[in-house]
């Protein structure tokens, strides 16, 4: 399921600028700025800090800022830092590999370590146990000595050619199922940022076309402020995100996001 975006919050939440002047102004500190833009475009959900600032300023500066806003985000985005962090985070969505099969040889052999290492441990608590819990004991040790004689019957079904074969039937289709993630996985993220990038920007493009900036707010339960139209309550938090941002400065970031685009391959 495609994530919510994006990136642009940032662009219209978070104000920042190439400044540090701005950025001190704002409380927000240029790592706490590129933390914001890498968890906007990694969770598709605007994911950084805001600054309540940003509403007192004037709808040309924020304009103006938005901007600067993005030139700071774009810039971000071809950066080594933010191309490792993109490395990092695709490798930890790769699927697993099946481990090497090994069969009922396999299956054998941790058995055998397991109940060795159990009736080892079971002997060794001997030393200090007595009465009806040493008969317990004894009695247990025994059952796992005869349990670990059946590992090496060669009669013994759990360890036939029968189960070899379903083992590796099981091992085989894992393997397909793997093979068929990772091809998905390579599709979704490629070695390069740009595909998520591109996807953010557009979906962006996408949620904020639909948002309506003259819808009327009152007052509801507890004092917070809803939505009149109800349908408008429902839509999910980005949404709502958007719309408290402003038009002009949404506006400003739809161009920025047009741009962006238009000079990606």
């Amino acid at each position: 399921m495609k994530k919510l975006s994006l990136i642009l919050f940032s662009l219209v939440t978070l104000a920042f600028t190439l400044t540090a002047s701005f950025l001190e102004t704002l409380d927000i500190s240029k790592e706490t700025a590129e933390w914001g833009i890498w968890n906007s475009f990694s969770d598709g959900a605007y994911g950084g800090p805001t600054s309540k600032a940003w509403h007192q300023l004037s709808v040309s500066t924020q304009v103006a800022l938005v901007k600067e806003i993005g030139a700071f985000a774009k810039s971000y985005t071809r950066s080594e830092d933010f191309k490792k962090r993109y490395a990092e985070y695709r490798d930890t969505r790769k699927p697993n590999a099946p481990e090497p099969f090994t069969g009922v040889e396999g299956m054998r052999k941790l058995q055998r370590e397991s109940l060795t290492k159990s009736i080892q441990e079971g002997k060794a608590s001997l030393k200090n146990a007595t009465g009806d819990y040493r008969k317990g004991m004894e009695e247990g040790i025994k059952a796992m000595e005869a349990q670990l004689k059946e590992v090496d019957n060669p009669n013994n079904p759990m360890f036939s050619k029968e189960m070899n074969d379903m083992l590796r039937q099981n091992w085989e289709q894992e393997n397909r199922d793997y093979q068929v993630g990772v091809a998905a996985w390579e599709e979704q993220y490629p070695v390069s940022p740009d595909a998520m990038i591109k996807m953010r920007l557009k979906y962006f493009l996408e949620l904020s076309a639909t948002v309506d900036f003259n819808a009327k707010l009152t007052k509801g339960p507890y004092d917070k402020m809803v939505f009149v139209n109800k349908e408008y309550e429902s839509k999910p938090s980005d949404w709502k995100l958007i719309y408290r941002s402003g038009k002009e400065s949404v506006e400003a970031a739809r161009a920025v996001a047009k741009e962006w685009l238009g000079g990606m391959k």
